[in-house]
């Protein structure tokens, strides 16, 4: 066999193991958390963490308890620099809207909360991309949601009920907690990674010239490494995660809305070379931009019979946390789940989008000026 066959295979298998585990798990009453992979995961992130305290300690034994030792003293300095190179790098977010912001859309949340038995949220973050997202603090004490305003636009009615569902469906069995300190202990990971001076304009790997090259890639080595290892140990969870969010948003707004939320997120590809030669005519660039994405989708869920066959591709594709769309929507359709169909009804939606007018214009402005729907990580 071919290697490249080999690893198809092998990748088709992963994809059929997690798919069959969601199958057998979604319904009992917690998702297992607990396994090997997390294990490993938590035990590299602790490391990573560790590493600066142990720079810190080493350092401040030198100074303090060897002094007037000046050789000491020096080194010591010089671990207290690593440490300080070494502190956790974890981008911020903001807190968001806070409660009593958006009257409507936080009635809609609770609701929604009560219904799939999730936390309510305790503030909203408003967005350009094309996706939503949920976070906790600390012990869980409070619950952020994440809101793409473009995608929660272009969506109809009952598709935007399962998004909102799905996001707070991660809520009920604390997918957000499990996975804050490994994303924590990645992001610190990147940001050693670029105090290297390795990025996007200098890739991993580069030719080495020099001791201190030849020491920056082993040690850039060993970072990726690292990140590979709890990404690697992460993988079946949250693959696993993401079946069962969809699961329980179908058993609340149904199967056909979450279906359909599922393929608006596979559209990205079309619609981002669809901006390429939009022009708006209006001085309201942003919320213009806003109507052509959907009125695009709209046109393509209502003349396009055989959309799923047109975005093969996209619906095939894995990332590091979700699995394939393709296996999603079979996923959906092994369930069966009905449910109502429509959780939130077109009233509300108005209500919550006379909220959410002052925000729409910088949203859509934001799509346009980067001329794709996602915004790229720094």
């Amino acid at each position: 066999m071919a290697k490249l066959d080999w690893r198809t295979h092998l990748n088709r298998k992963w994809r059929e193991r997690v798919f069959l585990a969601a199958t057998r798990e979604f319904g009992k009453s917690k998702a297992s958390s607990v396994g090997i992979g997390a294990v490993v995961a938590l035990a590299v992130a602790f490391l990573v963490f560790a590493l600066s305290a142990m720079f810190l300690a080493a350092g401040l034994y030198l100074i303090m308890f060897d002094f007037p030792n000046l050789v000491a003293a020096l080194i010591g300095l010089v671990l207290l620099a690593l440490a300080l190179l070494a502190f956790p790098r974890v981008r911020t977010q903001g807190e968001g809207y806070p409660r009593g912001s958006f009257p409507s859309l936080e009635a809609t949340l609770d609701s929604l909360s009560e219904e799939i038995g999730a936390p309510k949220i305790s503030t909203i973050t408003l967005t350009s991309d094309w996706n939503a997202g949920v976070r906790q603090s600390v012990l869980g004490r409070s619950s952020h949601i994440t809101l793409g305003l473009p995608f929660l636009y272009a969506a109809q009615g009952c598709a935007r009920s399962a998004i909102l569902a799905h996001e707070l469906a991660h809520l009920v069995n604390g997918d957000p907690q499990r996975g804050a300190l490994v994303s924590r202990a990645g992001q610190t990971l990147d940001g050693w990674l670029r105090t290297l001076g390795f990025g996007p304009a200098d890739p991993y790997g580069s030719g080495i010239a020099g001791a201190g090259e030849a020491v920056r890639q082993v040690l850039a080595f060993v970072l990726i490494g690292l990140r590979s290892v709890m990404e690697r140990s992460t993988f079946f969870a949250s693959q696993k995660a993401e079946y069962v969010a969809d699961g329980l948003s179908a058993k609340v707004a149904g199967s056909a809305a979450m279906r359909s939320a599922l393929l608006l997120s596979a559209i990205t590809d079309d619609l981002d070379r669809e901006l390429q030669s939009f022009i708006p005519k209006t001085e309201r660039r942003g919320r213009e931009t806003l109507e052509f994405l959907r009125e695009h989708v709209r046109g393509k869920e209502s003349a396009d019979h055989d959309l799923r066959a047109q975005l093969s591709r996209s619906l095939s594709r894995t990332d590091r946390s979700h699995p394939p769309t393709a296996y999603r929507l079979a996923f959906l359709e092994t369930l069966g789940e009905k449910g109502r169909p429509a959780v939130v009804d077109d009233e509300t939606w108005s209500k919550i989008w006379r909220e959410l007018e002052p925000h729409l214009e910088a949203a859509g402005a934001e799509v346009l000026s980067r001329r794709e729907l996602q915004a790229p990580i720094h």
